[in-house]
């Protein structure tokens, strides 16, 4: 999606300024199309990404190279709450604006159990703005923020065509059915799960960091 594909510098860019530095391998929990695993190739030996949806696999299958790789990274069709990979299996496990889909529970102990003991966990998600109110006002705010920047990095076209798209009904249906954390809950659920975790948030986001240290999964 050529929405995703523009987003995907400035995605990884956030994740990138909370990793100590590159490691052999890394996990995308809810990758999508692959454009930030794209975008976070060179930082790691290996990154591999996983979603739920087999269109997003499919998408990510399109930017497969001549040796079959995707842009040097495979894609497996998983549920973040059950992933088919072995315990400690990567040095950094990090996902963008997908474990609210999930059950977070299961999905953090999974992130905590696939994490090679010294690894480290970048998370990001949004959270509601107060307790009980609905994320579309915000989502309209940041749709026509996000306009001028999209025309810098494409063209006026492509920039109003995806404006467009983020204010519709189908996409403002999608949002409705989004439940986002308080902050405060947010940090209370993922610290219950990855405890010593460190936070940051920024303009309806916040970024869970954590650096595993011993067998803490249960």
């Amino acid at each position: 999606m050529r929405w995703e594909s523009l987003k995907a510098p400035a995605t990884a860019e956030l994740i990138r300024r909370h990793l100590p530095g590159a490691g052999a391998t890394a996990l995308d929990v809810g990758c999508g199309s692959s454009a930030v695993a794209a975008e976070l190739a060179d930082d790691f030996a290996l990154v591999v990404g996983t979603d739920l949806a087999a269109t997003a696999v499919e998408l990510s299958g399109r930017r497969r190279r001549a040796d079959g790789r995707l842009d040097g990274h495979p894609t497996v069709l998983a549920d973040a709450e059950r992933l088919p990979f072995a315990d400690a299996a990567f040095d950094v496990v990090y996902s963008y604006g997908t474990l609210h889909h999930t059950r977070l529970a299961a999905s953090l102990t999974e992130v905590s159990r696939v994490l090679a003991d010294g690894g480290v966990a970048v998370l990001v998600d949004f959270c509601r703005e107060s307790p009980g109110r609905r994320s579309v006002p915000r989502h309209i705010a940041d749709a026509l923020t996000a306009l001028p920047g999209y025309a810098r990095r494409s063209d006026l076209r492509t920039a109003v065509s995806i404006t467009l798209h983020r204010l519709g009904p189908t996409w403002l249906r999608h949002v409705r059915r989004d439940r986002f954390l308080s902050e405060r809950e947010f940090t209370e659920q993922y610290e219950r799960a990855l405890p010593g975790a460190v936070f940051y948030a920024s303009r309806g986001r916040v970024v869970a960091v954590w650096k595993k240290v011993g067998n803490v999964h249960r």
